[in-house]
């Protein structure tokens, strides 16, 4: 059977909606948080209903039912730390006080997505900020102090923030909707743990 797949990712989103505070050609932000991306899945939907409604049929695309049974990755919230961080607004303390509403706006989707019939779904968590190598240029260790990683600490804590919140809500929404099945994916273990071994990463696989 064939196998489909769908992106209604947007490069640059965000998690909160930042359709007030959007500028055009601000960088990095956009306009297409996620409760807009929730409303391109339902639409799609109802086009493909309609397209499977039509007398004549000339291509091969996922069935209405698919819908239910696919995987839906979900990885968000990157992009309300990120930017602000890149263009030097915020603070660490300050994103630390955004939390809260970056967790709630990937929950409301993770909602939505169990009330559109959504049946599996990998909830994705964020990287340790603090070791991307554009923060670490615009960050130096007199501003802030490295871990035992050459990783910004203070950056790293809004991750470990972030990711703590998003592990309980999934548990909580997990217990909401249980019909669906949520996995917790953990990428930030998986970033931390190239740090920790990285010959264990290095090996060179022939062509």
């Amino acid at each position: 059977m064939p196998q489909f797949g769908s992106n209604f990712g947007a490069a640059g989103a965000t998690a909160v909606n930042q359709t007030s505070e959007w500028i055009p050609n601000s960088g990095f932000n956009t306009p297409f948080s996620l409760n807009y991306q929730l409303q391109w899945l339902r639409r799609y939907k109802v086009r493909l209903d309609y397209y499977y409604q039509q007398s004549y049929v000339n291509q091969s695309l996922p069935s209405v039912a698919s819908l239910n049974s696919s995987l839906y990755i979900v990885q968000a919230g990157f992009q309300d730390y990120f930017f602000s961080l890149y263009e030097q607004k915020s603070t660490t303390r300050r994103l630390l006080t955004k939390v809260d509403s970056v967790v709630s706006a990937i929950g409301d989707l993770l909602k939505g997505l169990a009330q559109f019939g959504g049946a599996n779904v990998v909830v994705v968590n964020l990287p340790p900020l603090g070791c991307f190598p554009a923060l670490l240029t615009i960050y130096p260790a007199s501003v802030d102090k490295y871990d035992k990683y050459g990783c910004l600490s203070s950056l790293n804590k809004i991750s470990t923030a972030h990711n703590t919140a998003l592990n309980s809500t999934v548990l909580t929404i997990r217990e909401k909707y249980r019909n669906v099945t949520f996995h917790y994916g953990d990428l930030f273990s998986a970033y931390t743990d190239i740090l920790k071994s990285p010959q264990t990463y290095s090996k060179i696989i022939p062509l």
